[in-house]
């Protein structure tokens, strides 16, 4: 593994660089004279009273410092939500007020937060402007739950479906139905204001309501989909009672469904994907290339299973081998995506270190095939690491330690797996989270 390290880490640092979220904000948004420009929308200073910032996530201090170095003293205050160990120095985001909460279950001081989030933007008038920052971990963060609900429930319903194997958008489905700030109800709070919403995207597909659960966009989903969610999964049994009350009541019509897009607050709405995914697959084609690579961004997105997706991408490093194509070489494929992992072992890791650890079994004696997982947060699952490099030789290394492969698969136990074979990724916390990157080098 060692020959393509130094080149491995070079497609790292660029994509990481590459959505850099204070960058994608400076990028996004721009002021001329009086006007505030946000993509294709020119926005008149003069009429505006009151600028706000608020959000929540893991990249929501540097896009929010960023909004400070772009507005300077026109914010009026604000308040975002980070994870412990994503914050900075408070004074450096003034008059922005940041706390740090848990992720990825809830906590209290992650309810008071968001308590006061929802208040600021009531307070707030037809000629004021409320800019909110958005990324990946923003679910958890701003969490607000709905009458009925209480944090208990909502984190113990968070942990199953964390466990299950649901997708993102069916997580995210069942949270915005037991939430008062999600699905669209932070800009129903802040309407008649203006919203500018700035967002950096964890999920593929890049859909602004799955995105941090959507507190400012339209939700299509229903009570009853997230209902569904909780009966596909068999969990109806596993969350409290007052969680399927409150939904099936909801699915009855006894509950307000969230605001769809015919609700008159989204007229006063900008969302606007700032990075994604894409981005960062992109980098790492562009560094490829440098290197002399044929590199090519697989549009397939990497989802469901990690362990079937660590198969898929195994297969096709397999096939490229055998069947000599394609014919310039060295090759790289680049995938990006978020995929699940179902829990049913004790062990420790992620869904990148699962994907790994099963490319690395499919792989195992494929000569010149180089695989490597990334989540582009550094936190892959409850670990310190990001991911996992693994070629040809991992098995034959791990089983000279008498170590078996697919016993630490079945346990969920990626991480130990690869710590014992110096394998791991490790970034530390990177401040940004578009999801998860997987590359693969066949020479």
């Amino acid at each position: 593994m060692t020959e393509h390290r130094k080149i491995i880490d070079d497609l790292i640092s660029c994509a990481l660089g590459s959505v850099d979220p204070g960058e994608a904000v400076r990028d996004n948004l721009s002021i001329s004279g009086h006007s505030l420009l946000v993509e294709d929308r020119e926005y008149d200073l003069r009429d505006i009273k009151r600028i706000k910032v608020v959000g929540a996530g893991k990249a929501a201090a540097p896009m929010a410092r960023a909004v400070g170095d772009v507005l300077l003293d026109r914010v009026d205050g604000g308040l975002i939500i980070v994870k412990h160990g994503h914050d900075s120095p408070a004074s450096d985001l003034s008059p922005v007020e940041l706390v740090c909460a848990s992720h990825p279950v809830p906590e209290a001081s992650g309810v008071l937060a968001t308590g006061r989030i929802m208040t600021l933007a009531g307070d707030l008038h037809r000629e004021d402007l409320l800019v909110t920052v958005i990324s990946g971990g923003c679910s958890a963060l701003l969490v607000s739950p709905a009458p009925g609900i209480s944090l208990e429930d909502k984190q113990a319903v968070i942990r199953v479906l964390l466990e299950s194997g649901a997708s993102i958008q069916q997580i995210n489905t069942v949270r915005k139905h037991l939430s008062s700030i999600k699905g669209g109800l932070l800009a129903q709070a802040a309407f008649p204001a203006r919203t500018i919403s700035l967002i950096v995207s964890d999920v593929v597909g890049d859909a602004p309501d799955t995105i941090g659960s959507g507190p400012t966009a339209p939700d299509p989903t229903t009570f009853a989909e997230a209902m569904h969610v909780l009966t596909d999964f068999n969990l109806v049994s596993r969350v409290p009672h007052s969680v399927i009350e409150r939904l099936e009541k909801g699915a009855a019509g006894d509950h307000r469904e969230t605001p769809t897009d015919d609700d008159p607050c989204f007229r006063n709405v900008q969302n606007i994907v700032i990075r994604s995914g894409r981005h960062a697959a992109n980098a790492v084609a562009k560094e490829a290339t440098n290197h002399g690579f044929n590199a090519v961004i697989v549009e397939t997105p990497l989802e469901g299973s990690a362990r079937d997706a660590g198969s898929m991408i195994a297969s096709l490093a397999r096939a490229m081998v055998e069947s000599g194509r394609p014919e310039r070489r060295p090759a790289c494929l680049v995938f990006f995506g978020e995929t699940t992992v179902n829990v049913t072992g004790d062990g420790r890791g992620g869904r990148n270190q699962e994907l790994a650890l099963a490319a690395a079994i499919a792989i195992d004696g494929l000569q010149g095939v180089t695989i490597t997982t990334l989540a582009t947060d550094g936190q892959d699952g409850p670990t310190d690491a990001a991911g996992a490099l693994v070629d040809s030789r991992t098995i034959q290394h791990a089983r000279k330690l008498g170590m078996d492969p697919e016993r630490y698969l079945a346990n969920n136990d990626a991480y130990t797996f690869f710590d014992a074979l110096d394998g791991l990724i490790r970034t530390g916390n990177t401040l940004t989270n578009v999801a998860d990157l997987a590359f693969v080098l066949v020479e």
